[in-house]
């Protein structure tokens, strides 16, 4: 039973630090993703590239105290030398982009200084997807209790399965990058969804002893499709 659950974790994990991989190299065009923290009303963001090219005014994507801007290009090598212009009111700056590393990268804009942090966006990171597995273990924390589990020992099986498979979820998809596009990453996330509603499913059946395994995997898919349908209503409204 040990060795069936650990397998099955051991393949979760393949999976969720293989696909950003595979994501990064499905094509598509580069994007550099800036996320500025409590913008000033009325701020203009635009990025001038290395040949005098103006992008023009960007939109920004309000979320909570955030607004991040996201800017599409086809070759590697677009956004050397150029520079992200910040125009608001009396606010006037100038920000060279750092050489850019990944497929998608995001970076914080410090606008009092007008630089560019990336040490903060690794702190932030971690903020996130701690946020995320504490909502998840939330929502289906309540799932499990009208589902009828109440022995330490369920909710022990319950928070340790859910801490493994929800962290490591919510790592991919933070580091891949797909919570940016708000509107369909709950229909591109739908086969990961899948998968760990399986495992989980197979996971609780072998460790769950308090009800029968028809509920537990029961719990498992209707848990897991719960936090995932309001995931897709918060990730409208939570940091990216």
């Amino acid at each position: 039973m040990k060795k069936a659950a650990f397998s099955l974790i051991f393949a979760l994990l393949i999976i969720v630090t293989t696909a950003p991989m595979a994501f990064a190299n499905s094509g598509g065009p580069y994007s550099l993703t800036v996320i500025v923290e409590a913008p000033p009303d009325g701020l203009n963001f635009s990025i001038l590239l290395a040949d005098g090219t103006d992008t023009g005014s960007l939109y920004g994507s309000k979320r909570g105290r955030e607004v991040s801007y996201t800017y599409y290009f086809f070759e590697k090598n677009d956004l050397d030398g150029a520079a992200v212009q910040i125009r608001a009111n009396e606010l006037i700056l100038d920000c060279p982009i750092p050489v850019l590393k990944h497929f998608n990268d995001t970076m914080l804009l410090d606008i009092e200084s007008g630089r560019f942090s990336q040490g903060k966006l690794a702190f932030r990171a971690v903020k996130l997807v701690s946020a995320r597995v504490f909502f998840t273990l939330i929502i289906e924390g309540f799932v499990f209790l009208m589902f009828l589990y109440r022995t330490k020992r369920s909710w022990f099986v319950f928070a340790s399965v859910n801490l493994v498979t929800q962290s490591l979820f919510n790592v991919f998809l933070f580091s891949s990058g797909i919570s940016k596009f708000a509107v369909f990453y709950g229909l591109v996330l739908l086969p990961i969804e899948l998968v760990i509603i399986i495992v989980e499913a197979v996971l609780f059946v072998l460790l769950l002893k308090e009800h029968t395994h028809r509920r537990a995997a029961g719990f498992a898919a209707v848990g897991n499709i719960t936090s995932w349908l309001l995931g897709i209503l918060l990730i409208s409204f939570l940091a990216i």
